[in-house]
């Protein structure tokens, strides 16, 4: 059907391969920092979003609409996710980032990855190349670190 499989095995069995079919992957798989869940852009049968699927449960929840166009980066706690958007608006110019929090799938930030208030300062975490328009991942000198709100 020319859509990419989601596969994996576990270490203990790698005759073994569990999968994830129907997905038409639009960014790498990304792990969550603690646990067993990974993230990932993908429509499936026209319902394009983030997805976050958990290895352990087996369950798949779409927590984000629209279409990304980099891997999703998790927090380093793993509570939320940011994603670059596409959008018409911007024209490239300005990366329009959205900051989820995975549990709700309520967005807690929208806007440039630098911006006031953006979580991702605090979050220490290397970027893809194009989630950003300026690459800063770190703590902002002599600032207090941004939290997301809960």
């Amino acid at each position: 059907d020319g859509l990419a499989t989601l596969r994996w095995f576990s270490l203990k069995d790698v005759t073994l391969p569990s999968e994830l079919p129907g997905y038409d992957l639009h960014s790498p798989v990304t792990f969550a920092p603690n646990d067993f869940r990974v993230a990932f852009a993908a429509c499936k049968q026209g319902e394009c979003g983030l997805y976050v699927f958990d290895l352990d449960q087996g369950g798949v929840d779409r927590i984000g609409d629209g279409t990304t166009v980099a891997q999703p980066v998790w927090s380093p706690d793993g509570q939320y996710i940011a994603i670059r958007l596409v959008s018409d608006e911007n024209n490239g110019s300005i990366p329009q980032v959205q900051v989820i929090r995975v549990e709700t799938g309520q967005v807690i930030y929208l806007g440039d990855a630098d911006g006031p208030g953006s979580p991702l300062t605090g979050w220490r975490v290397n970027l893809p190349e194009g989630i950003t328009s300026t690459g800063r991942c770190e703590y902002p000198p002599g600032g207090s670190t941004p939290t997301p709100s809960r």
